[in-house]
């Protein structure tokens, strides 16, 4: 199969003359993703090198040294180079690295058997170092969005280029975050020290905040209810690594400053307590006491957790300190 977009390309009858013979009519006939490359430079990033992150085998498995890492640096600076070019193009770049027949089952991560999307063959075997590398690679081309060299208005266009992507990204990095594999949870955190990166988060922040939230937290989806038990509470972890859990906390301050930042009334302390309620309890499940309560509770909590109280396996109802 050639990947036009990760959209497979059906041939007649199947064979590879056909299927070129196929391919080279309708070449022309392709949606155009880019007004500034040629279309042979546009074909050549999408059909073959983002193909090349297919493999998902092992040169060694006793030393961990994915197939990929082998030519992954070179094919980075040729990606790159591209989009440098056009840099509209990072949205649908990172959106092909996330197709499951790219990105594999990350070790130790909290996935259903449903959620590789159909993916078969060795997409589904885990493979950490292959993780680790896209995770660095996407990192990368996220930077490219913003430079700093183009105009206000340039610049906010490119960012707003990589919107359609951007809750897909989330997700997967909220994946890799709750993820008990600590290399994994690292590479994904240190996504917030991205400058760029940091500004997409700030313009969508009421569309992404609650998934990092509950990521953050590792507070499963669905585990809130109002039948008025603890199962919300009881699906608080903390992370047992402890530079995953230093890094987790700056993050959770660092979007505390985000929240901090957009609420309409500037300097507003409550405003990441009322976004961990909506993101935890829907919003709507506790009443004005219990959210009084609830807010208390974070405040202490995070005292705790700063003055290094936080032990592991503890719960936000416990004695003990945890991130709030």
């Amino acid at each position: 199969r050639i990947i036009m977009g990760f959209g497979t390309l059906q041939s007649s009858d199947g064979t590879a003359d056909s299927f070129m013979t196929d391919a080279s009519k309708d070449m022309n006939l392709q949606p155009r993703r880019s007004d500034l490359l040629r279309p042979s430079h546009e074909n050549l990033l999408f059909d073959v090198l983002l193909p090349l992150h297919r493999p998902s085998g092992m040169v060694l498995w006793r030393d961990q040294t994915p197939l990929i890492g082998l030519y992954h640096e070179a094919l980075v600076k040729c990606i790159g180079v591209f989009l440098t070019l056009d840099r509209t193009l990072v949205g649908p770049v990172v959106g092909a690295l996330l197709h499951p027949d790219i990105w594999p089952t990350e070790g130790g991560a909290r996935r259903s058997a449903s959620s590789s999307g159909g993916a078969v063959g060795n997409a589904a075997a885990a493979n950490t170092p292959k993780v680790v590398l896209l995770l660095h690679e996407v990192d990368t081309l996220v930077s490219l969005l913003s430079t700093g060299k183009e105009s206000e208005e340039q610049q906010e266009h490119n960012l707003s280029s990589f919107d359609p992507h951007l809750i897909p990204l989330t997700l997967r990095l909220c994946a890799c975050i709750s993820s008990e594999n600590s290399r994994t949870s690292e590479r994904a955190l240190q996504f917030f020290k991205n400058k760029t990166f940091q500004r997409l988060v700030r313009r969508r922040l009421n569309d992404v905040g609650s998934h990092f939230l509950r990521a953050l937290c590792r507070c499963p989806a669905g585990a809130s209810d109002d039948s008025g038990s603890n199962s919300l509470s009881d699906g608080f972890e903390i992370p047992w690594n402890p530079t995953v859990r230093k890094m987790t906390l700056l993050v959770l301050k660092e979007l505390e400053g985000y929240y901090t930042e957009s609420s309409s009334n500037i300097g507003d302390n409550d405003a990441f307590d009322r976004a961990c309620e909506k993101a935890f309890f829907g919003g709507s499940l506790l009443g004005e006491e219990e959210t009084k309560a609830v807010v208390n509770q974070n405040k202490v909590a995070k005292k705790q957790a700063t003055t290094g109280t936080a032990t592991i396996g503890t719960r936000p109802n416990d004695s003990a300190g945890t991130l709030s």
